[in-house]
């Protein structure tokens, strides 16, 4: 056997063997974040703390997870872990000032030391940050953004047949957009554009794919980049639920596959297989149903 492809074999093996645990890391950090917010209902926030620790130390943390860690460390008044945890969130590229606004004990946190610390270069932090994003993928981002909310934002005149046909036209031009961009840079997840812009990708994709049948070739092509980008943990198992069931329940008028969507009532309608819609929830890393029952304060009709 040549060292060559005795170094091949032994390459492909470290390789399935890191997919390996990082499957393994994946599954597990999604099990420990979902314990974290059940402790979080039950006002266990000592635990949920420790929780979030636990998740943290399987894989780089989603922004929307840091960002709830920090809102129970600071139930805790735990001002250390809130700045600590303000720093990993500017690392990836969020303007944090709303967060700390809102947050509770926000005035004593202000007049503490680790708010200091915090703040010592912040402008600078944060600017380092976002040279790390993709301005021009941004900007691309911000107009779409823009068109997608002013057509259904001004008045159509000529009645509702021309303005549910500008609709569709900007929809289908920004989805053009969307492809092409995906194709050539791969999602636009929070790496390459933050946290803000990659949520106006997902509004635009919410809306432009309601044109499309859900196994058309269209749909499928992101439905595929997604699941990818959820093993890499750089899209959230709920964002791809919430798009698939949002198409099954509002324009297919179908059972969900995942029963991520409920109604104004909070009212989460039929699920004609309940069974099957738990495999679904196991296989995309989705917490048990019951659990997301009770966390979101569904409950079944």
């Amino acid at each position: 056997m040549s060292k060559k492809f005795k170094y091949t074999l032994l390459t492909i093996y470290f390789i399935i063997i890191n997919q390996l645990c990082f499957a393994q890391a994946y599954k597990k950090y999604y099990h420990l974040i979902n314990q974290a917010e059940l402790a979080t209902v039950h006002h266990d926030f000592k635990s949920c703390n420790l929780l979030y620790d636990s998740a943290f130390a399987q894989l780089s943390p989603h922004p929307s997870h840091l960002k709830d860690a920090f809102y129970n460390a600071a139930k805790l008044k735990d001002f250390k872990k809130c700045k600590n945890l303000l720093d990993k969130l500017v690392e990836k590229g969020t303007d944090v000032s709303h967060y700390i606004e809102i947050m509770e004990h926000s005035d004593e946190f202000k007049n503490s030391s680790y708010y200091s610390l915090f703040m010592k270069d912040f402008d600078k932090k944060l600017q380092r940050s976002y040279e790390k994003l993709n301005d021009s993928l941004i900007n691309i981002l911000k107009e779409m953004g823009i068109e997608d909310q002013m057509c259904r934002q001004i008045p159509h005149q000529q009645g509702a047949s021309s303005y549910y046909q500008s609709v569709k036209e900007t929809d289908m031009l920004n989805y053009k957009r969307l492809r092409d961009i995906v194709k050539e840079y791969g999602w636009v997840n929070y790496k390459k554009v933050g946290a803000k812009y990659t949520g106006i990708a997902n509004i635009i994709l919410l809306h432009s794919s309601r044109h499309f049948s859900i196994n058309s070739e269209n749909w499928l092509f992101f439905e595929n980049i997604l699941k990818e980008e959820i093993k890499k943990g750089h899209v959230l198992p709920i964002t791809l639920a919430q798009w698939i069931d949002q198409h099954f329940f509002l324009i297919e008028k179908q059972v969900q596959r995942y029963g991520s969507v409920a109604n104004s009532k909070g009212i989460l309608l039929p699920l004609d297989d309940l069974e099957q819609v738990k495999k679904n929830r196991q296989n995309l890393s989705l917490e048990p149903l019951n659990d997301y029952l009770l966390k979101k304060n569904y409950t079944l009709k």
